[in-house]
């Protein structure tokens, strides 16, 4: 939104072995900082959500080759690591590491609730490393696996990008050829492939609308390529009660094709969430305040039960214990709150999780009762993430430029 700026370096003191490595974030209106931290390495940012909010890192390891693995020709394994974190704050929100050997490209949805990754595992010959390409999609919120969609030709055609449609349903990849394919996400089937322009694409980028595809080639050119819509079909009104359910499960992947199922019957689904829905409960920040003053309980087993409580309330109530952080607190307070900051904020009440995918949802399907209703639930208490995310949520919708004429 251009109000901040943030920067990351390194220092070297006097009799210092070890560089300093440290992350500052701005207001840019009064020139302040409004968030410093330490690092314990400096990650290579590498694609940030166009409101700011959400910025994604990554960190490669590498396994040397073995013996027999280099008499082989095949090269080491490749580690990534990745972590999201809040653009305003620099908050920890996921750290996920992929699961296969290797890691292309990694992108976050317009949205910031999903980072996409693009990675592979080799094959027995080393001419043709790829036995397997698969696009995985993961959860902010939770750090879990929403989705993984194998790729065609995998040992052929390696991909060089990879882009997200506005609204979060397509997926468009680019490989060699010039092949560059399209996806739609609440399927995970291809919806369309298109060739016939051989110079590789580095970038691909969707028109708001999702109905045009640009792509920039090597060579110079930009090639604009036809997109159809994706089918719709209107789910009966038994599968939006299935996810309705589902939308609060800890199975990431059936929460996510519930926002899909929710999203192709827009009209009956925030018919239904309008009439579930309410806005965050204000005494959960009370139930905050009690936790944090029982962590300098005399008691052992108090502070560690205030501790539990407050890592279950973490990830929706991370503002409201990043201003108690900064007030006056013990010792002991101070650290336990400490060592909750510093790691991922992560939703783990499966009714907030609930609203948090249905605000995603809403935002989907961008209706003016769609809207409505997540002005209602913007008005909740600023400082837990339900309040927070649906403010977001208008914010983008606000800035969403409107569709091409046609």
């Amino acid at each position: 939104d251009g109000r901040s700026v943030a920067a990351r370096g390194s220092v070297t003191g006097p009799g210092q072995k070890a560089p300093l490595r440290y992350e500052v974030i701005w207001d840019l209106a009064t020139r302040r900082p409004t968030a410093e931290r330490a690092l314990a390495a400096l990650p290579k940012v590498d694609s940030v959500t166009t409101d700011g909010r959400t910025a994604v890192a990554y960190e490669v390891t590498t396994r040397p080759a073995g013996p027999a693995e280099a008499k082989a020709g095949f090269p080491g394994e490749y580690t990534t690591d990745l972590r999201a974190f809040d653009g305003l704050t620099g908050r920890l929100l996921m750290t996920i590491r992929v699961p296969d050997q290797f890691t292309y490209h990694y992108a976050v949805s317009p949205d910031g609730q999903t980072v996409a990754t693009v990675s592979g595992r080799r094959g027995a010959v080393p001419a043709h490393p790829m036995a397997t390409l698969n696009v995985r999609l993961w959860e902010v919120r939770t750090g879990r696996e929403r989705a993984v969609v194998s790729l065609k030709a995998p040992g052929h055609y390696d991909p060089f990008a990879i882009a997200f449609s506005a609204d979060g349903r397509l997926m468009a990849v680019s490989r060699t050829a010039g092949r560059i394919e399209v996806i739609d996400l609440a399927t995970g089937r291809e919806l369309v492939s298109r060739t016939g322009y051989e110079s590789p694409s580095y970038r691909v980028a969707f028109r708001p609308d999702g109905r045009r595809l640009a792509s920039g080639h090597l060579d110079g050119t930009i090639v604009m390529w036809d997109v159809p819509a994706p089918p719709t079909v209107a789910a009966m009104a038994e599968a939006l009660e299935a996810a309705w359910a589902d939308l609060a499960s800890e199975n990431a992947g059936r929460a996510y094709s519930a926002t899909w199922t929710l999203t192709s019957s827009p009209a009956a689904a925030v018919t239904l969430l309008g009439g579930r829905l309410k806005p965050a409960d204000p005494a959960v920040i009370d139930r905050v305040r009690t936790q944090v003053a029982t962590l300098d309980s005399k008691s052992f087993q108090a502070r560690e039960a205030a501790a539990a409580e407050l890592a279950n309330l973490a990830g929706t109530a991370d503002a409201v214990l990043r201003d108690m952080a900064r007030g006056k607190l013990s010792a002991e307070q101070s650290a336990r709150l400490q060592r909750l900051l510093d790691g991922p904020a992560v939703v783990r009440s499966p009714e907030d999780l609930r609203t948090l995918r249905a605000i995603e949802t809403l935002e989907r399907i961008s209706t003016p009762e769609a809207i409505a209703l997540l002005k209602e639930l913007a008005a909740g208490p600023a400082g837990l993430r339900p309040a927070r995310e649906a403010r977001a949520a208008l914010d983008r919708l606000a800035d969403r430029p409107a569709p091409p004429r046609k």
